[in-house]
C-alpha cells in the first residue's frame, strides 16, 4: 500500500523534532546486555538531544523488558516480522559447519546468535511500520549520544542548499548521489571501522522512508531467495542492504559525526559514539582491566582502544548512565 507524502513535506520536515528509531530483540529466557545498552542510549538521548525515541521490538507488551522501555519514556512499536523463520532456518542450517565462512564470506559474531541476528534484521521493516515521516533517523542501541541530532548536521554541506530549494513534490526532489552527503534517495550510512568516506555501516542510518517502502517487497524477496544471510560484501542485513542497493541506487554518505567509533580518538564534536564491535561491559572493560578477550574477532579493535582510542572515557560515561 502506498502512503502519500503531504505536499509541503520538506517544509514540515524542519518543524518537528527528529524521531530516533532503534530496534531491540531481547534474548529468549536469558539476561543479556541489550537492556543495559538500551537504558544508556535512551538516557543519553534525553540528556543530550531533542530526539523522540521510538523502539521497535519483538518483546511481549506485557514483558518487564517492554515495561522498562516505556517507563524510560520510549514509544514502543511491537512487531513480529514475517521473515523470522527464514533467519532462524539460515542460522540453524549452518550451525557447527566448518564451511560457514568458506570462500569469500566475511565473519560475524552474529551468525551464531539467532536473537541478535533477528534484532539487527528488524530495521529492514522500518519502512512498513506505518510511520508517515518522509525521513527517519535510525541508530542501534550500542551508542552514546554526545550532542544533539539536527538536520544541519545530518545534511552536512548540502544543508543550506536543501533548505533554500522550492517545496517541490516529493517525486521531483533531487536526492544526493551515492557516496555523497545530503538527502538520500534510499538511505545514508557512514564508515565501518576505518575513517574513510565509504557508506558501509548500518548501525546509524538516515532512511528515505517512501523509497524504502516502495522497494521493500523486492528487497525482502532478494533476501529470502539468496539462500543465506551473508554476502561477499558482508553478513546480515547490512550485507543485504549494501548488496541490493548499489550502483545508481547505492547509499548516500552520513558524516562521521553520526557514527564515531569508541576506538577512534576523542572527538568532542561527535553527535554520537558507536560501540561498534566490542561493548563496554562484555568486552572493553574486561580487556582494559584484565586483558580478557571474549571474541578473537574483536581483538584488533580492542588493541585500538589502548592505542589512541577513547574507549575508557566513554565506558566510564556508559557506566555512569547505567548506575544513575
Amino acid at each position: 500500500q502506498t502512503i502519500g507524502i503531504q505536499k509541503n513535506w520538506r517544509t514540515a520536515l524542519f518543524s518537528k523534532n527528529i524521531k530516533w528509531l532503534f530496534c531491540v530483540q531481547p534474548k529468549e529466557g536469558q539476561t543479556d546486555d541489550s537492556a543495559h545498552m538500551a537504558k544508556v542510549a535512551i538516557k543519553s538521548a534525553f540528556a543530550k538531544t531533542s530526539l523522540v525515541p521510538i523502539g521497535v521490538t519483538t518483546a511481549s507488551p506485557t514483558s518487564k523488558f517492554a515495561a522498562d522501555l516505556v517507563s524510560a519514556g520510549v514509544r514502543l512499536i511491537y512487531h513480529t516480522p514475517s521473515w523470522v523463520p527464514h533467519i532462524k532456518a539460515m542460522i540453524s542450517q549452518w550451525e557447527g559447519s566448518k564451511n560457514r565462512l568458506s570462500g569469500d564470506k566475511k565473519p560475524s559474531h552474529l551468525l551464531s546468535d539467532v536473537d541478535a541476528m533477528v534484532g539487527t534484521f528488524l530495521r529492514i521493516d522500518i519502512p512498513i511500520l506505518g510511520l508517515l515521516d518522509p525521513f527517519l533517523f535510525y541508530a542501534d542501541i550500542d551508542i552514546l549520544f554526545q550532542n544533539d541530532v539536527t538536520w544541519s548536521k545530518l545534511l552536512g554541506a548540502t544543508d543550506k542548499r536543501f533548505k533554500k530549494m522550492k517545496d517541490l513534490p516529493y517525486e521531483q526532489q533531487v536526492f544526493a548521489k551515492p557516496g555523497q552527503e545530503g538527502v538520500p534517495m534510499f538511505f545514508a550510512m557512514s564508515a565501518e571501522s576505518e575513517m574513510e568516506k565509504v557508506a558501509a555501516n548500518a548501525g546509524v542510518m538516515l532512511w528515505n522512508v517512501q523509497s524504502m517502502r516502495e522497494s521493500y517487497p523486492s528487497f525482502l524477496n532478494f533476501i529470502v531467495r539468496s539462500g543465506d544471510i551473508t554476502w561477499p560484501i558482508g553478513p546480515g542485513d547490512q550485507g543485504a542492504l549494501r548488496t541490493f542497493y548499489q550502483g545508481d541506487r547505492g547509499p548516500s554518505y552520513l558524516p562521521y559525526l553520526f557514527n564515531w567509533k569508541a576506538y577512534w580518538p576523542r572527538n568532542p564534536t561527535a553527535v554520537l559514539v558507536h560501540f561498534h564491535g566490542p561493548k563496554c561491559e562484555a568486552d572493553i572493560l574486561p580487556y582494559l582491566d584484565y586483558g580478557r578477550i571474549r571474541l578473537p574477532l574483536f581483538h584488533f579493535l580492542l588493541k585500538r582502544c589502548q592505542e589512541g582510542g577513547n574507549c575508557l572515557e566513554l565506558c566510564r560515561q556508559y557506566m555512569n548512565y547505567l548506575q544513575d
